[in-house]
């Protein structure tokens, strides 16, 4: 075999291979007769017919399949001579003009880049600590108290808070649209729940009142014939109710089925639980903005295939989402939409891997058993499910890339200069939230 590399432009890497014209032919002679043994054509009795008939009926399509076999095993003979790492699957071109003895092809692919990693060592690295303050348990009390309140109905204006059940009709350039009408529907004002400018219009009505009210729907609204256009809403209130908030008590804290069924048990359980929803996000902040950090750092040459075989991905992610969420089938999203975050995803992937060979990082077991019961011990059988990630390969697979991807940013901090930085449970939430 005959094996010559030529750089094309940029990671792009063209092989021409050359094999003994032999090697196809004597495999495509042989299996031509292994279909010989069992043919049946007309006019010659099964295993009768002659070769040069079964040639003439097969020969093109055994050869092409011989020849799609022989150029992807020469392809990693060659690959590994050269020692080539290939970014993905290559193209494959026939030569133009070939030696008679000789089988001749072009392999067209992209390699893997070469990452000289720039790490973090020296850094200055902010690293946020999780703290649930009194007035973080208070804020949640409050809000379970609004959760679990006694609506009473209210002869008097509509005000922030109450709940409202009204008609309402839309209208865009006076005809009706889908989804824009509704009776009786239940509507909390100050809830956000509808587009920018309905709630302010609707707000200090009475009942049984009628009113007209202009507004705009959104530019990302997700219906396109709608997005960024004007409407109209004739809005009719038909019932007004005012919360009436319980009070925080041992009462309440039993009707809430609390451990204790006291207030100070209720509040330590809220505060544990909010300890523990926030040290996951605080987690979740730090290692983005590590992440962040490296990737600012590093420029690599990117191949082309592993991008694109990305935003394929997000592609799929999105449009499977999207049926989940509409109940209708996914518009094309167009590639555009996700090069960058496809273009980061690729580089992210080639740092980490680099930061984890650099570091001869392994899947902590302890952190990798610690994550998986973390896991199933949200299900009724935590044993079963704890039994079913160990024996599937993929799943456990999942939980291993997690942990290292862990333990790649602890390895980054140590190098790092770190400062710890106190946040609240409300700061950290609200910014979750924008």
């Amino acid at each position: 075999m005959r094996v010559a590399v030529e750089a094309g432009e940029g990671l792009e890497r063209r092989l021409d291979i050359a094999v003994p014209a032999t090697r196809i032919n004597g495999e495509v002679d042989k299996r031509l007769k292994k279909i010989g043994l069992t043919a049946k054509m007309d006019g010659f009795r099964p295993g009768k017919v002659p070769f040069a008939v079964v040639k003439s009926r097969y020969g093109a399509s055994v050869y092409q399949e011989v020849a799609s076999e022989v150029m992807q095993s020469s392809f990693y003979e060659a690959i590994q001579q050269e020692e080539l790492h290939p970014a993905g699957y290559p193209r494959f071109e026939l030569a133009k003009e070939a030696e008679k003895e000789e089988f001749s092809f072009q392999a067209i692919f992209e390699v893997m880049p070469k990452v000289e990693l720039i790490d973090l060592v020296g850094a200055e690295v902010e690293k946020a600590v999780g703290l649930v303050e009194d007035k973080d348990v208070d804020n949640m009390l409050e809000t379970l108290r609004k959760q679990h309140c006694n609506w009473v109905s209210v002869e008097r204006e509509a005000q922030d808070g109450d709940r409202l059940a009204i008609d309402f009709e839309g209208r865009k350039d006076g005809e009706t649209f889908a989804g824009g009408s509704s009776e009786n529907f239940s509507l909390v004002l100050g809830s956000g729940m509808m587009i920018p400018g309905f709630e302010d219009g609707i707000m200090g009505m009475k009942l049984a009142e009628e009113r007209v009210i202009n507004v705009a729907f959104p530019e990302n609204y997700q219906v396109s014939d709608l997005a960024g256009q004007p409407a109209e809403f004739t809005v009719k209130v038909n019932g007004i109710e005012a919360p009436e908030l319980p009070e925080i008590n041992d009462d309440f804290a039993k009707r809430l089925e609390v451990n204790g069924e006291t207030v100070e048990a209720l509040r330590e359980e809220l505060r544990t639980t909010m300890q523990r929803e926030l040290d996951l996000s605080v987690q979740n902040k730090n290692k983005t903005e590590i992440l962040d950090l490296l990737v600012e750092k590093n420029s690599v040459d990117l191949p082309k295939t592993l991008i694109d075989a990305e935003v394929g991905r997000l592609q799929q992610q999105m449009q499977k989402q999207y049926g989940q969420m509409q109940g209708a089938k996914a518009p094309d999203f167009p590639a555009s939409m996700f090069e960058e975050q496809a273009t980061r995803r690729v580089l992210l992937g080639l740092l980490v891997a680099e930061v984890i060979e650099k570091k001869e990082l392994k899947p902590d077991a302890e952190r990798v058993k610690a994550m998986v019961e973390k896991l199933a011990a949200a299900y009724e059988q935590p044993q079963s499910v704890i039994d079913y990630y160990y024996n599937s390969k993929e799943k456990l697979a999942e939980v291993e890339a997690i942990v290292m991807e862990d333990q790649v940013v602890d390895a980054l901090l140590e190098d790092a200069h770190v400062t710890e930085k106190n946040v609240t449970f409300a700061e950290v939430m609200s910014t979750a939230a924008a």
